[in-house]
């Protein structure tokens, strides 16, 4: 569609509204001449309304109403991830699980991790399951996605209440369950290392010293005289 036959209809649209507007005070005219007087203004109010409702239809007014009340529907009902409502929702999430307070220790500001008695419970069920805990793959990434905590405050919550990491705290509970199997059972030493979640002999012989002061071999050897 050209230029020219935009000018056209644009044109033809203003004629048919004149058009009708004359029609309707015409009718009017009419009206007012052939009926009782009643009769006649309840008519020209109604006429009145419906006139005022077209020419407001037309009107660049509301074009506005309309146009804004379409924005404000598809910002509230519409759109299909309203930012603000999803960045409240993470936050509110977040502050429902996690609290990070300062507190004063020795005259000095120091941040503190609350969990909530849920998440807690939620992290020791996990930390009591075998195959969770005994899984070589397992790192504190993987743990703080699976209890839905961020991994830095997870190592902070682990460090503020057990005085260690997560990997150090973790591996606590490996070198307690290779303790009671060297002690409990005749498997042989390489077989324990890599059932209780340690990838190689060198890293669970270098753990259970740093704890015992013994090699695996040793402890077990010392047990059992």
């Amino acid at each position: 569609m050209n230029e020219t036959d935009c000018i056209f209809l644009k044109s033809a649209s203003d004629i048919q509204r004149k058009s009708i507007l004359i029609s309707g005070f015409f009718f009017m005219f009419l009206l007012n001449m052939f009926t009782s007087s009643y009769i006649c203004n309840l008519l020209y109010n109604l006429c009145i309304g419906v006139l005022s409702g077209y020419i407001f239809y037309n009107s660049l007014l509301h074009q506005f109403v309309k146009q804004k009340l379409k924005s404000h529907i598809y910002r509230e009902t519409l759109s299909p991830f309203p930012v603000n409502n999803l960045n409240q929702q993470l936050e509110s999430k977040s502050e429902k699980d996690v609290v990070e307070k300062e507190v004063l220790i020795n005259g000095k500001k120091n941040s503190k991790v609350y969990l909530t008695p849920q998440k807690i419970d939620e992290i020791n069920q996990l930390l009591q399951t075998p195959e969770f805990i005994y899984d070589q793959k397992i790192k504190l990434e993987q743990f703080a996605q699976r209890v839905a905590v961020n991994s830095t405050y997870l190592n902070r919550y682990f460090n503020q209440e057990y005085g260690c990491s997560f990997l150090q705290y973790l591996t606590s509970l490996r070198i307690e369950q290779a303790e009671m199997l060297l002690r409990d059972s005749n498997a042989e030493i390489e077989d324990i290392c890599y059932n209780t979640g340690f990838n190689s002999p060198s890293a669970f012989h270098k753990a259970f010293k740093n704890r015992y002061g013994y090699s695996p071999s040793e402890w077990r050897r010392r047990c059992l005289t």
